[in-house]
């Protein structure tokens, strides 16, 4: 049988949007994350107002972000130049600050002007390449090759819903539907994860799944592909129907990956230098488990290791018993620290998302409940920087501070421990 990467590598090649087939479009993919994700913003604060409240901005990409607060509780939005803004949330000044960063390192701000009343969908005359923005985001059709559109409905928050369709007269009524349709999600192992928006077509969504990103793309009138890449190499790849996709769990493929992974140091040698044998419909990498060694050989040589493995074993030890969440909150404590040691990205979302990314990269053996979960977060939140509550439904685990000796992580931690 046909590998499924040379039959998604052909079909990409066929679209005459981008002819280089699947190399090139990981490639644009990987230089244009490269940006968004390395990007910051610099806020600057205005004059108190009579009322009491403070303003700050931020630009970005041609429009900015302002934060209105008072007693450093306020409110977030997206503005345009004259045009009008979008409000992003509500919470402190620090948490706003941290949504804004990371909407823009997902590679947003997404949704539009926001314009008419809150039930409304956008509503422009549909034509190849058009766009159009309403108050519940920002619709979007997209010409692939001829007699092939994708129709994309993007929230402002980055997830989204979508349509492959052949003739742009279905544009309007699609567009309707998909206003009020739930965003597209990815199972991992039975937990759902929303996709997130990527502009880089045909690739069109995205799931950090550390150490795996999972990319969508469109292949045919009827057809998705869907990338799992490690290190910026395609290490599996599947097709899917548009209906397919909701029922397609990733688990099995990320398990598949995981078990060619080396267990340990002395496999990851052997398989620098000979090829595992492969599962079906996986491509896998023997210099993958050599990676994985080298960046565990570099990070033991860290000077920080020693102040950092204090500070996980201090919190370890700091959890309390006997309330609601604890034993959730050293088993997630405990896939955090394995996080950290193999070098993982940052990771953020709702809770569910932050547990489901933890499963796939095998550090959780089983999914918490919402209830416990959400007590376990908090707790965490409360005993480590490591993780931030940047949104009341919204964490980040600050994995890469723990590998910059001045971020405001390791300051943090240093500070906890120099306290009386």
């Amino acid at each position: 049988m046909q590998d499924e990467q040379e039959i998604i590598d052909a079909a990409l090649r066929r679209m005459a949007i981008h002819s280089g087939g699947t190399r090139e479009l990981v490639e644009r993919w990987m230089r244009r994350a490269g940006v968004f994700r390395a990007a910051t913003l610099e806020w600057k604060v205005g004059p108190s107002r009579p009322d009491g409240a403070t303003s700050w901005t931020a630009e970005h990409g041609g429009h900015h972000f302002r934060i209105d607060a008072t007693q450093d509780v306020g409110r977030l939005y997206l503005c345009w130049a004259e045009l009008g803004e979008r409000p992003l949330g509500d919470g402190t000044v620090k948490a706003l600050m941290a949504r804004a960063r990371d909407l823009v390192r997902l590679g947003g701000p997404f949704g539009g002007l926001p314009s008419g009343p809150a039930t409304a969908a956008p509503r422009i005359e549909f034509m190849p390449q058009s766009r159009g923005s309403g108050a519940r985001g920002e619709t979007r059709l997209e010409m692939l090759q001829l007699g092939l559109s994708l129709l994309l409905h993007i929230r402002p928050e980055g997830v989204l819903a979508f349509r492959l369709i052949t003739h742009s007269a279905q544009a309007q009524a699609e567009a309707s539907r998909m206003a009020e349709a739930d965003p597209i999600t990815l199972a991992i192992h039975g937990a759902r994860v929303p996709w997130q928006f990527a502009d880089c077509l045909p690739l069109f969504g995205f799931v950090q799944a550390p150490p795996y990103e999972l990319l969508l793309c469109a292949l045919g009138i009827d057809e998705l592909g869907i990338l799992a890449l490690s290190g910026g190499v395609v290490v599996a790849a599947r097709r899917v129907t548009p209906g397919q996709l909701a029922d397609f769990d990733v688990g099995a493929l990320v398990d598949a990956l995981a078990g060619a992974r080396a267990p340990n140091e002395s496999t990851a040698e052997a398989s620098s230098t000979a090829a595992p044998e492969r599962p079906p419909a996986v491509i896998s990498t023997p210099a993958e488990a050599a990676t994985t060694t080298r960046r565990k050989r570099k990070a033991s040589g860290r000077p920080l290791d020693e102040l950092i493995a204090r500070h996980f074993a201090h919190v370890a030890a700091q959890i309390p018993a006997n309330i609601v969440g604890a034993t959730t909150a050293r088993i997630i404590w405990s896939a955090i620290e394995q996080a950290h040691r193999q070098d993982l990205p940052a990771i953020s979302g709702r809770g569910v998302e932050l547990f489901a990314a933890l499963h796939a990269a095998g550090l959780l053996k089983h999914l918490p409940g919402d209830h416990a979960g959400r007590a376990a977060l908090q707790i965490l939140t409360i005993l480590s920087p490591i993780v931030r509550r940047v949104h009341h439904r919204c964490w980040s685990l600050m994995l890469p501070e723990l590998r910059k000796e001045k971020s405001d992580v390791i300051r943090a931690i240093r500070g906890r421990e120099d306290a009386p």
